[in-house]
């Protein structure tokens, strides 16, 4: 009996501790997101004011995405326009994520459409611009997972 009062406790404990942790790890990011910096973010919609969705997706989906709905979902090149040089997505506009003028740039090319796609050479910078999109109020970013080197090792069309 004793025994079982013993474990009951220590599985209790690990219990609250894990609870703990979570919860340390969400304030320290909500911390982080209130401290953080802030400047004026132009938005892809004036009525849009709930988080988007970040929605990483493999070469394939993405490609079937591209042909069902590049007219009404743009499609945007992250990496530098030296790397775009070399080989682009079909329908891939090139808007470099480390330029100063980013959202200047999506704004004028993407407008206040819902939805935008993107892509980089492994997915990395990618993600780091649909953060950006989300925060700029755009609802469904669609990342391409891996980035155009899954692309090509899916033998998927490059445009050069």
């Amino acid at each position: 009996m004793l025994w079982t009062k013993q474990i009951s406790i220590i599985v209790l404990s690990l219990m609250l501790a894990t609870q703990g942790c979570n919860n340390a790890s969400q304030s320290s990011a909500n911390t982080n997101a209130a401290t953080s910096p802030s400047t004026t973010t132009p938005k892809a919609s004036p009525s849009s004011q709930q988080a988007g969705d970040i929605i990483s997706i493999n070469a394939k989906e993405f490609h079937q995405l591209i042909e069902e709905q590049a007219e009404e979902i743009p499609v945007i090149d992250v990496r530098t326009p030296e790397e775009y040089q070399q080989g682009h997505l079909p329908h891939a506009v090139n808007i470099n994520i480390y330029d100063e003028r980013f959202k200047e740039k999506v704004l004028k090319t993407v407008g206040e459409r819902p939805a935008v796609m993107v892509y980089c050479r492994s997915g990395r910078r990618s993600l780091k611009a649909a953060e950006v999109l989300k925060e700029m109020g755009y609802q469904k970013i669609y990342n391409l997972r891996g980035g155009i080197l899954e692309w090509t090792e899916s033998g998927l069309p490059v445009l050069e």
